[in-house]
């Protein structure tokens, strides 16, 4: 059945795929976003014509938000809204707090008052505390008294939007979930997590280097399978027994030495070079990971991730060749 969506954040990079991926499901997708679409963002949703349409509002604004649901008679609501620039995150934590957590409370709040169906909030594995036991799963440590938080502020503003979502389900039975994510890839990604400059340079034909961060492991989960299991979490039945998964690839983490390998074969000519060892942030955020179990959701969610690491990596590097022909294509035009 047809659903009227919000995307709040919907002009970022899970976003605009989640919106993709809904309204290619036939549902009616609004994105909320104090921002425009991009080139890369309207690009990837000129396809779905009216299905997905554009609502200008900032998150912090409750009453933007109140008027947009109402507005739209929207049913269900997926936030993705986050701040994932690393100076705001360490030196303007209260921004940061300002926009993740008051903005998560105006959408709890809001999910309170009006006839919202759900709430799915997409999280992140930056929750966890260091690595305790593998697989980790959703009953892993988030906090630790001698560790402070992995990813800076970020760690802490998600970890909060976890619990007080809790709470409004728990005292004012707002029906929420939370999709914990590790190392989302793909077309229109900011993050680089090397991937980024990986694929896209190396399609460029430019020489790729790094003096260090080839020990670094992640779990890479490509986008499809993050909107995959936002879409899985909308159609959940109302009497889960858990409100907070890992939507990820599961499995052996894979580090960037593999990483750049598996672009060398699939990138002929491509000219990557990425050093042994660790940043001085790399050493930090590598403490929280590990191997991470999806078991979780794929028991009450359904969710089976559908792109391993060079399906992923060839999806993108697809998706990434077609727009830079649409690009040539329109050259001049303003495109």
């Amino acid at each position: 059945m047809s659903k009227s969506i919000l995307v709040i954040g919907g002009t970022g990079f899970v976003g605009a795929h989640a919106a993709r991926f809904l309204a290619n499901q036939g549902h009616q997708v609004f994105i909320f976003d104090p921002q425009a679409p991009g080139p890369k963002v309207k690009w990837l949703l000129d396809p779905f014509g009216d299905k997905v349409q554009y609502l200008k509002g900032s998150i912090t604004d409750l009453s933007a938000l109140l008027h947009a649901i109402k507005a739209h008679a929207v049913e269900q609501i997926v936030n993705t809204s986050a701040i994932t620039d690393v100076e705001v995150l360490v030196n303007q934590p209260i921004t940061a707090h300002q926009v993740m957590v008051g903005g998560h409370l105006n959408v709890m709040e809001a999910a309170r008052l009006l006839p919202i169906e759900r709430v799915v909030n997409t999280s992140s594995i930056a929750v966890y505390a260091p690595k305790q036991y593998e697989p980790m799963d959703e009953k892993h440590p988030v906090l630790l008294p001698t560790e402070a938080p992995t990813i800076a502020s970020y760690s802490s503003w998600k970890l909060a939007i976890e619990s007080s979502g809790l709470f409004y389900h728990a005292y004012h039975g707002v029906d929420c979930i939370f999709l914990r994510l590790s190392a989302v890839y793909g077309f229109g990604m900011n993050y680089p997590l090397y991937v980024k400059p990986f694929v896209e340079d190396s399609l460029r034909g430019r020489p790729v280097r790094f003096d260090t961060g080839g020990d670094m492991k992640r779990d890479y989960t490509y986008i499809d399978d993050v909107a995959l299991g936002v879409s899985l979490a909308l159609q959940a039945p109302p009497d889960l027994p858990s409100r907070i998964f890992n939507i990820t690839l599961g499995g052996p983490m894979t580090s960037a030495g593999r990483l750049a390998q598996a672009v060398r074969e699939l990138i002929p000519g491509a000219d990557l070079e990425i050093k042994a060892g660790l940043s001085e942030f790399e050493s930090r955020d590598v403490k929280n990971r590990g191997t991470l179990s999806i078991e979780r959701a794929e028991k009450e969610l359904g969710y089976s991730p559908r792109f391993g690491l060079r399906e992923g990596l060839e999806a993108y590097i697809q998706q990434q060749k077609e727009y830079m022909e649409y690009q040539r294509a329109n050259e001049g035009q303003g495109s």
